[in-house]
């Protein structure tokens, strides 16, 4: 049975019962306003003010309304802290501490949103005009919070402490104020700088830390001010005690921090300049391979518990501040300051277990560092690893087991990768060529995993079309404009024969594979037996384009082709097969085709043209 709500003659006597309760808080209101506005000279003066400020701020918490209402209270409390606040550079004399503190904290109540009104059954309506006309008031009466920064260098750290939340409450509905006030005196920056630094309480420092992640969100002078105070130094200093894979408020708090100032171009300049490419690596491959304390070891499972969004959020902060690093005038220094720093070498972290969105932010890490020219030599780099990187993402890509989102993900950067740089073309081409001599446990070159399957292709066994279609991209980026290659994989050797007879070469191998895969019997067999991820048509799209691609520039290839007494009946048979399940894919295929067929043509009208000027 639902529960009935209050009767009409409930809610009238509620209505009655609020509205004496808040006249009486307006009276006590009223009556301590005029207790704490007083001169105290005499030790009992003070004990009588200080006891009206504890009053008032408890009724502050209870009814912060009335005591906004009464006539001058806010202005009075304001008062009362400029009256107690130190001058200069003293200290806060001890009798007028605890008053000082009551002061704040009342301020910080009748700013507080949390306290809320109902207005009827599941309904919640917060005062924010409540906190706004108190925060102009705090930021009139205070020389725009002058006053109140002024508190960060006293040495009693409650004071400290009620002053930064105050001064955040300000600044949340008053920020640009606030600002003038910090750049006015950059002594306040440093005094925030101090408390982050040196603080031996961890709830001020995170207070503190706070602040500074407010003010530095958006003002670019601010910015580069407490990054050469150190502010970048002390976000990793503070990150090495913090558990990055366990994902705390204070561990996003910083990384925040981080990116609100790398997009300065004079914080990049700096955190370029100190190193601070490879504190960022560094925090990544922490929380990547974060290992469980002592203290947690016993407690494994829980640990792994951690690998949740808490722990994959750190990770997100991190990778944005690379990202930011790689936009604007600076980008190819930051990239070649981030390469050099072993970011590229967080790839190989790819081949672990772990979740999807993980593995899909390094890829965009890989995206935005794949211009780099030093990236190329870092991906064939033997120097740091038993094997270059490249083989190892050639692995991943390639592997029977990878995820499909990271298999296409990897595959598009991979691919825009070798076929920007002309060196991993020239060095995936000579990975093609046998090995003399497989050392044990090293890892296969990237260039005999596509062999390897083109071989299997001509036979079929157990691999996948999407398997073959991913090898194939590869050699097409591997050919994309670079003649070197082009001509080189014409003669580059794939086999070593047995009986001592002339190797195949890559072309003869391309050719077998394509051969086997057009045959009009085998796609009979294979589309009405095609699983989900087999895709017969894409696979024998894929070779049309390489293999159309390498006819047209390289006349070697098309010279072998033209006079192929293999090649040139598959073709015809391709261009009479139409057991394809998509029209569109037939269309596509006898369009490829046809393009063939216009530079066969092409080619033998010049071989001919070329043989009678020799006659």
């Amino acid at each position: 049975m639902a529960e009935a709500g209050p009767s009409f003659l409930d809610a009238i006597g509620q209505s009655i019962l609020d509205s004496a309760s808040s006249i009486d808080a307006h009276i006590d209101a009223g009556a301590l306003i005029d207790r704490i506005s007083g001169d105290a000279t005499s030790s009992s003066a003070h004990r009588a003010r200080q006891f009206a400020l504890s009053e008032l701020k408890a009724l502050a918490k209870r009814a912060p309304g009335a005591v906004v209402a009464t006539e001058g209270a806010v202005v009075a409390i304001l008062r009362v802290v400029e009256k107690l606040s130190p001058k200069g550079d003293e200290e806060i004399e001890d009798e007028n501490v605890e008053s000082l503190q009551e002061a704040l904290e009342c301020l910080g109540y009748l700013m507080d949103d949390s306290t809320t009104k109902a207005v009827g059954k599941g309904e919640v309506k917060q005062d924010g005009t409540r906190a706004q006309l108190v925060a102009e008031l705090a930021v009139k009466h205070s020389e725009n919070g002058k006053q109140l920064l002024r508190l960060l260098s006293v040495g009693e750290t409650s004071t400290q402490y009620d002053a930064l939340v105050l001064l955040q409450k300000i600044y949340r509905r008053l920020p640009e104020p606030v600002n003038s006030a910090i750049l006015a005196d950059p002594r306040s920056l440093g005094h925030m700088m101090n408390v982050l630094q040196s603080s031996p309480i961890e709830y001020i420092r995170n207070e503190s830390l706070g602040l500074l992640l407010l003010i530095t969100a958006s003002n670019a002078d601010i910015q580069t001010i407490v990054t050469v105070q150190g502010f970048i130094e002390t976000i990793f200093s503070i990150l090495e005690d913090e558990d990055l894979t366990a994902g705390g408020k204070v561990a996003r708090d910083l990384l925040q921090c981080l990116i609100n100032v790398v997009g300065n171009p004079t914080c990049q300049k700096y955190l370029r300049e100190t190193n601070g490419a490879a504190s960022i690596v560094s925090a990544i491959s922490s929380v990547i391979t974060g290992k469980p304390s002592d203290e947690d070891e016993d407690d494994f499972e829980e640990y792994e518990k951690r690998e949740g969004e808490h722990r994959w959020s750190c990770l997100s902060l991190l990778v944005d501040a690379s990202l930011a690093l790689v936009e604007g005038d600076q980008a190819e220094a930051n990239r070649l300051a981030l390469v050099k720093a072993g970011a590229l070498e967080l790839l190989q972290h790819l081949a672990e277990p772990m979740a999807e969105a993980p593995q899909l932010r390094l890829l965009r890490v890989f995206e935005a560092l794949e211009p780099c020219p030093q990236a190329a030599e870092r991906l064939q780099s033997f120097a740091r690893r038993r094997a270059p990187l490249l083989f190892d993402l050639v692995a991943v890509l390639l592997g029977p087991v990878t995820p499909l989102t990271l298999r296409n993900a990897l595959g598009r950067v991979l691919c825009r990768c070798i076929a920007r740089h002309s060196s991993l073309q020239s060095f995936l081409c000579s990975s093609l060529g046998p090995e003399l001599q497989e050392e044990p446990n090293e890892a296969t070159p990237a260039g005999r995993l596509v062999v390897e399957l083109l071989e299997a292709n001509i036979g079929w066994g157990n691999m996948t079309h999407l398997a073959l279609l991913h090898r194939l991209q590869l050699l097409l980026a591997t050919l994309v404009g670079n003649a070197n290659v082009q001509t080189a994989c014409v003669a580059m050797p794939v086999s070593i024969p047995s009986d001592a007879g002339p190797a195949e070469t890559f072309q003869e191998l391309l050719f077998r594979a394509f051969s086997a895969m057009a045959r009009p019997t085998f796609l009979e067999a294979a589309l009405p037996k095609r699983l989900e991820r087999s895709m017969p048509e894409a696979c024998l799209v894929g070779f049309l384009k390489l293999l159309l691609y390498w006819l047209a520039n390289c006349p070697p290839v098309l010279s072998s082709f033209a006079t192929s007494p293999v090649m040139i009946p598959v073709a015809m048979d391709l261009t009479a097969f139409s057991a394809f399940d998509e029209p569109s894919v037939l269309l596509l295929v006898r369009h490829l085709l046809l393009l063939a067929w216009h530079l066969l043509l092409v080619a033998s009208c010049f071989y001919l043209y070329y043989d009678s000027l020799i006659l």
